[in-house]
């Protein structure tokens, strides 16, 4: 008889996969109390994490994301995107081996240069990003005074795109 009020969801290594991606986001969306998602490593695709991004953005405490090692590619990074501007609390991020590449790493260094003055902590490392992007998401995070860990190996920056960035941040 009364609302629920999850804080913390986490369920790495479920193969939740799409359609658990789903069915967990029509639950988060109506409860709309979340704090914290952990879903690592459960085969989510952009159809899964699209779900999942119209959920976030019903759950506007939201402060810790980690959808480590699920394909979000660039589809799934511009819904995630739009939840990213409706969610201003962000502390941490956690996107790494999720297959961003350019495109998707692009999309989401316009949103974080946007927002989010109070992260902490992002992750993006082995998404095949190239050194443009990388020089782009080391743009992104320099003002953010409260960074204190932000990942970005294994990807694809090459020694000048590594020098370019460590002068950046």
């Amino acid at each position: 008889g009364s609302p629920m009020e999850l804080k913390l969801f986490a369920a790495g290594r479920n193969r939740l996969e799409n359609e658990g991606a789903k069915a967990l986001s029509a639950i988060f969306g109506e409860i709309g109390s979340l704090e914290e998602i952990t879903i690592p490593q459960n085969g989510i695709y952009h159809q899964g994490m699209s779900a999942l991004a119209e959920a976030l953005k019903k759950n506007l405490n939201m402060q810790v994301i980690n959808f480590n090692d699920n394909t979000i590619t660039a589809k799934g990074a511009e819904v995630l995107a739009e939840a990213f501007y409706a969610i201003e609390g962000l502390r941490e991020i956690n996107l790494g081996d999720c297959l961003l590449k350019d495109e998707g790493g692009q999309i989401l260094s316009d949103v974080l240069a946007d927002c989010h003055p109070d992260l902490e902590y992002v992750n993006m490392s082995g998404n095949e990003i190239g050194p443009e992007v990388g020089y782009a998401l080391a743009i992104a995070m320099r003002p953010k005074e409260n960074l204190k860990k932000f990942v970005l190996d294994s990807n694809q920056f090459g020694d000048e795109g590594v020098e370019q960035i460590q002068q950046v941040m």
